[in-house]
Parts: structure tokens; sequence; C-alpha cells
């Protein structure tokens, strides 16, 4: 009798043993499947905010080209004024307080804003100096340390598809720069742009590197709210004690109706962006922005008149290959997935 009792609970603790591990199981695969869907999503936000930079870069180059004497920090000064109240109020529709905040958020925050204004000032300087494709192909360099700083800072993963798609990437660009530099030098490319190309390469990284570690902490509309704070207040103490670097005198109608635009776009991509990053891993979404240097060369051929080589069409290719093949591969596995 004793013996067929045992049995029984012997049986009994495998079957619960079983459950366990089927419930586990399931919790896990549910887990994975989430965590798929916002992949994807972050990359779907990831494609709309490459073509919002790329419309906000072609509305920037009209707007040196049609408002004499307007500069970066202008810009700039206009769309901070823009999206610091649009985020403001938008998280008030959300509910979220954006003015409480930890010390270790509140550090990382400063840091963000840091780089993403040198990143940005960066970028709309070069933009007066050199086609916009060229400007965000060499800004679009920097997936590549993204993808390196998240592996040390963040601690994500670095696949072989990774490291493939981002070099792959960055070499289209190599190709589609060398290219435009090797036929448009003693024209439009120039040494001072090339550099703010750089330095805008650099400070994005850092930028998107402290972005998705912030966003794992914080609401993703902190962020854009603060980096337009910083904006104002840093761009009124350049106002005040250095000249000719804001110029409120040039803002007539038709100069402020092109700064509002850049604004536009500008505010579409900053919240798109900070949302994105929420969503996946850094070194998955950077590389998405490569989209945008397609847009533009259809605008610098098509409007600004520079001539398409076949080196375009290379680095185009390669380049977005590079972008959509990892995307690809996240819509297989979910639908093996969900079979």
């Amino acid at each position: 009798m004793s013996s067929i009792l045992e049995e029984s609970l012997v049986y009994q603790s495998k079957d619960r043993i079983k459950e366990h591990f089927e419930s586990f199981s399931i919790e896990e695969n549910q887990e994975s499947k989430e965590e798929k869907k916002n992949t994807l999503f972050g990359i779907l936000l990831m494609v709309i905010s490459g073509v919002a930079i790329g419309a906000m870069s072609f509305c920037i180059k009209l707007t040196y080209q049609h408002c004499e004497g307007i500069k970066a920090f202008d810009i700039f000064l206009i769309r901070s004024l823009m999206l610091a109240p649009f985020c403001y109020f938008h998280a008030k529709i959300l509910k979220v307080n954006l003015i409480e905040i930890s010390n270790k958020s509140a550090s990382l925050l400063v840091l963000r804003c840091i780089f993403g204004f040198c990143g940005n000032i960066a970028l709309f300087v070069s933009i007066n100096y050199v086609p916009v494709s060229v400007s965000l192909m060499i800004f679009n360099v920097n997936p590549v340390f993204v993808t390196i700083l998240a592996y040390f800072f963040l601690k994500e993963q670095l696949t072989v598809t990774k490291c493939f798609c981002c070099v792959g990437a960055f070499v289209g660009i190599v190709i589609l720069g060398l290219g435009r530099t090797s036929h448009d030098s003693g024209k439009d490319i120039q040494g001072k742009g090339i550099i703010m190309c750089v330095m805008s390469a650099i400070f994005g990284s850092l930028a998107y590197t402290t972005l998705r570690k912030i966003n794992t902490e914080i609401h993703y509309l902190y962020s854009p709210y603060y980096l337009s704070i910083f904006g104002c207040v840093l761009c009124t103490l350049l106002y005040l004690f250095f000249d000719g670097l804001i110029n409120p005198s040039l803002y007539t109608a038709k100069a402020m109706i092109f700064c509002i635009i850049c604004g536009g776009f500008s505010i579409v991509f900053q919240v798109l962006i900070s949302m994105a990053y929420r969503h996946c891993n850094a070194s998955t979404a950077s590389p998405i922005t490569y989209m945008n240097v397609i847009f533009n060369l259809f605008t610098d051929t098509l409007y600004f008149h520079y001539e398409f080589y076949w080196t375009d069409l290379i680095g185009g290719i390669l380049t977005t290959g590079c972008v959509v093949f990892p995307v690809l591969m996240l819509i297989i596995k979910q639908s093996q997935t969900k079979n």
C-alpha cells in the first residue's frame, strides 16, 4: 500500500514539474513575441523619422537658399520654440510629469542635450556647405559608432548580422560619398562642411546611445522636451553675448514659414526617434536612418540639379539592402513563431 502511495506521489510531482516548465515555456514564448512586435514597431518609427529628417534637411537647404542671413542657430532656436510646447501639452494629455526625474536620469539627460545640440548644429551648418545627401551620408556613419558604444555601455548583443549590416551600410555610404566628392570637388564640397559632417556623426552617435539608455528609465517625451529647453536657453545666451549667431531682425514672414516647416519635420523626427529607441535596441534602430540618404539623393538630383552617378546607384543599393535585410529577418522569425 505504501509503495503504491509513493508511486502516486512521484507521478503527481512529475506532472507538477512538467506543468511548471510548460507554463514557463509559454510565458517565455509570449515575452519573445511581444519583444519582436516592439522591435518591428520601433523599426517602423525609425523609418518614418528617417524620412522626416531627410525632409527637414531638404527644407533647411531651401531656407539657406531663399532666406539670406539665416543661420543654423536661428533654425535650431525656432525649432526649439516649437518643440517645447508641443512636448509639454502632449505630456499633459498623456498625464506624464516632466518635472519629476531622478538624479541619475537627470545627469544622462544633460549629456543627451549637450550631444544632441552639438550634433544638430553641426549637421545644420554642414548642409549649408555641401549637398544634403553628402551631409547625411557622412552623418549616417554614426550607427557604426552606436553599435560599438551600445555593446560596451548598454550591454546590447552584438550579433554577426548586426556587424555585417553596419559594415555593409558603411561601405555603401563610403561609395556614395567618394563618388560625389570626386565629381563635385572644387564646387560644393568644402573642408568646413566635411569637418562639420564628421562632428555631427560623432555627436549623433553619442546622443543616440545616451538616448537609448535614458528611454529605459524615463518616458520618451523627456528627451525632446529638455533638448528644446536646453536649445532655447543656450541660443538666448549666444544671442546676448555673441554677435551674428542669432539674427531676429532677419525673421521675415518668408523666413519664419521656412523655419516653421523645418521645425514641423523636426518635431516628427525628434518624437518618433525617442519612441523608437524605447521599443528596440540602439544597434538595431540606428542603421534605419540610412534611408534618409536615399530620399535626399533624389531631392539633390531633381530639385538642386546635382548629377546622378553610377556610384550613387551601387552605394544606394548596398545601403538599402543592409537596412532592409535585418528587418526582413525579423518579419520571417515572427511569422515562424506564429506558425
